[in-house]
């Protein structure tokens, strides 16, 4: 044979000549995928032999091997982290990430993705994910591929709106994206969703329900809230999943717009929320919310000066800003309730290194606050090895709890916080 770069039919016996550079397709790609599979076979092939055909001659001469004919697997797999990759897996990936690249060229395809967003008028269409279907389905009879490689490559390209089609594609009983009607419907009818609302931890945004944080949500130059390029990559960390439920259009009556009820069917689905389901979604906005709370409060102490303050004022102003009442403040600190009493009447004696330790520890205060503290008391971190390993209770265990903070200093052999200090 005279080819150098093939795909061969299993059992397949060629008995004539085939001329250098052609790719053969398996039939079975055209009966049953689609004509955007066999497209992108194409473009995969061409790479191959447009950038890897040296690698068989390089072969031929190193090993002595003659390389007839490629035969690339429609199942690659590649190596996990810290393997070890072979060359074969190196251009298959090149080749696999290449070809939709070269079928929907950037510059020409954001043209013509812009153009159907302007068609289609995406902005101000409230059905956001069925237009982005008929977007991306034009795209991929505009260029001969399938509606899921258009949606990857406007995810690629600037458009990571496309992910919440990606992630229908293979919905069955759950899904992120919601419908704003939808979202209103399960808010007028569902207590425990209405109630997870009225807390603030969570907003409807490009049609998800996501965690409030500006770590899934942006605002741009307008105001208008937005999904940030994490979110959009982590859908499943941090929007709330929904099943479906079917009700008639009575029961919708004043909560749905009549007019999503189709005219010849009385019935309809709807996105349905279950808080077991979203349990962890739900948890990681409670620790979320709880990390901004603390983050603001701990910018409100920085902004308050040490200037003709004792120690225990200073403690005593942090408590306030913490607003942690003597029982809670003892719990989370390990101390007694005299330590709280210091505080409350400004007692002019400093407390001890590891007094403000349990404090910074309880409280969850940074080490900027806890050093102004150790300063206003005439102490410091030394350096020790004991002392190291109380300031990185502060630093390294930041968010931690007295008793995990107590575990560490237990495990290196020192002394704990809190109740087993005397005074």
């Amino acid at each position: 044979y005279k080819c150098r770069k093939a795909r061969l039919l299993p059992g397949l016996c060629l008995q004539s000549e085939v001329p250098r550079g052609t790719i053969l397709i398996d039939a079975y790609t055209y009966w049953q995928r689609n004509s955007g599979c066999v497209n992108n076979t194409i473009a995969h092939e061409v790479y191959h032999w447009y950038r890897h055909r040296l690698y068989a001659a390089i072969k031929h001469i190193l090993r002595n091997e003659k390389f007839i004919a490629c035969r690339c697997p429609a199942d690659m797999s590649y190596p996990e982290d810290k393997e070890e990759w072979t060359d074969e897996q190196r251009m298959e990936w090149q080749a696999n990430n290449l070809a939709p690249r070269i079928l929907m060229p950037i510059q020409t395809f954001k043209i013509k993705v812009d153009e159907l967003y302007k068609q289609y008028d995406y902005e101000n269409n409230p059905l956001k994910i069925a237009v982005l279907t008929c977007i991306a389905d034009e795209l991929a009879s505009f260029y001969g591929v399938s509606r899921q490689s258009a949606l990857i490559r406007m995810t690629e390209t600037g458009y990571p709106e496309a992910k919440s089609v990606l992630q229908t594609i293979n919905e069955k009983d759950w899904h992120s994206y919601i419908s704003r009607e939808d979202v209103f419907y399960e808010y007028s009818t569902n207590e425990d969703f209405r109630k997870l609302l009225d807390t603030g931890k969570f907003r409807y945004v490009d049609g998800y329900v996501v965690i409030n944080d500006e770590k899934y949500i942006t605002t741009d130059d307008k105001g208008k809230a937005t999904l940030s390029e994490y979110a959009w990559d982590n859908l499943n960390e941090c929007t709330l999943s929904f099943s479906w439920q079917r009700i008639r259009r009575s029961k919708a009556k004043e909560v749905l717009p009549q007019i999503i009820f189709h005219r010849d069917n009385d019935e309809q689905d709807v996105s349905k929320y279950d808080s077991k389901q979203n349990a962890a979604v739900v948890e990681l906005s409670k620790e979320m919310q709880k990390k901004r709370k603390n983050f603001e409060q701990n910018e409100e102490i920085h902004k308050r000066s040490t200037v003709d303050k004792n120690c225990w004022s200073y403690i005593y102003e942090i408590i306030s800003i913490k607003g942690v009442s003597k029982p809670h403040f003892c719990n989370l600190t390990g101390l007694g309730e005299e330590n709280y009493r210091k505080a409350e009447s400004s007692l002019k004696t400093d407390p001890k290194v590891r007094t403000i330790v349990a404090i910074g520890v309880g409280l969850s205060l940074d080490i900027e606050t806890v050093e102004n503290m150790l300063k206003l008391a005439g102490r410091s971190f030394k350096d020790t090895p004991e002392d190291r390993a109380l300031k990185f209770c502060i630093t390294g265990l930041s968010g931690q709890s007295i008793e995990d903070c107590n575990d560490f200093l237990e495990s290196l052999g020192y002394e704990t916080l809190g109740t087993k200090e005397r005074y």
